[in-house]
């Protein structure tokens, strides 16, 4: 099958990762053998979020043909409180 990894680190173009895996990969097991998180160490080393065209999958969610799997950032800061900080910043 057919599949992508893609992660975009901050500030820096995505990278796209194109994949041939056995049918029953899990999005973990696509992840690794995309070989990604030799690239990123502070990736490997944190607790991974990943979703399939947008819609977060848990690790062990058996991808299918063409599926793209995504890896998600942890948050630096929560939306809400961005929020709450630009309108207070505006505020003065």
């Amino acid at each position: 099958m057919n599949i992508k990894v893609v992660y975009a680190a901050i500030n820096a173009k995505p990278i796209i990762i194109s994949l041939d895996v056995p049918r029953g990969t899990t999005a973990l097991e696509a992840i690794k053998l995309s070989k990604i998180l030799d690239k990123f160490p502070k990736l490997a080393a944190q607790e991974l979020s990943a979703g399939i065209f947008s819609e977060k999958v848990v690790l062990d969610h058996v991808v299918a043909e063409h599926d793209r799997i995504e890896i998600y950032r942890p948050l630096i800061l929560d939306p809400k409180e961005q929020r709450f900080l630009k309108v207070r910043g505006n505020k003065s």
